[in-house]
């Protein structure tokens, strides 16, 4: 395999940083996602990097390097008819908090990346669940609709992410949790700041209007 390959070609060689960033979205209601759907999705999003890290380890740790996982905004942000990618992401996030205690005695550093919405190919990339089951219609087409319509804006340039992916590639004690872009930040500081029964009641009026 491909990690095979990538773990005999550095042999005994120390590994400086591993960042995992692949990734892709699958949306749509669980009741239509195949059980195939489902399981690629956590294996790109989640069993990957942690196959990935794991066999990597013992070359991070002769370099005392950095592991990086690049998660999502909706890894503490859950959004209807987007479980399976928001499940996968915020397990890529609690990996990433497990092995942070886990590495640390050993010297390795672990870092998240949470990025809110940025102009990279995620929408051109995003599957979708390929059930068809009448209930969720109407929300599945108002969803895509404006999926479609963020998707196709210009965005904002991803620069800031990978300045702060090299920041914390070169730090000596970086951070757990990098929530790049206003959207991520003011999303996590909402989160904070107000109550969870709040919170589920104006989220629901706004995914009414899907």
């Amino acid at each position: 395999s491909d990690r095979n390959a990538v773990v005999k070609h550095l042999g005994e060689a120390p590994l400086d940083c591993l960042v995992n960033n692949a990734g892709f979205a699958l949306f749509g209601a669980l009741e239509n996602t195949t059980e195939e759907q489902l399981r690629r999705q956590y294996d790109v999003n989640m069993i990957a990097p942690a196959l990935l890290t794991r066999d990597l380890l013992p070359a991070l740790r002769r370099a005392r390097g950095t592991v990086i996982n690049v998660s999502s905004m909706m890894s503490f942000f859950a959004m209807p008819l987007s479980s399976a990618y928001c499940s996968s992401k915020a397990g890529l996030t609690m990996l990433s908090e497990s092995l942070r205690h886990e590495l640390e005695p050993h010297g390795v550093r672990v870092v998240v990346v949470e990025p809110g919405g940025f102009r990279t190919k995620f929408g051109a990339n995003i599957q979708w669940a390929t059930g068809a089951v009448p209930a969720y219609q109407r929300w599945t087409e108002g969803f895509r609709a404006l999926r479609d319509k963020i998707s196709s804006g210009e965005g904002k340039s991803p620069q800031p992410v990978v300045d702060r992916i090299i920041r914390m590639a070169n730090s000596s004690k970086p951070g757990l949790r990098q929530r790049v872009g206003q959207d991520a930040f003011m999303t996590a500081l909402f989160q904070a700041l107000v109550p969870e029964s709040v919170r589920i009641f104006l989220f629901r009026r706004v995914f009414k209007k899907l």
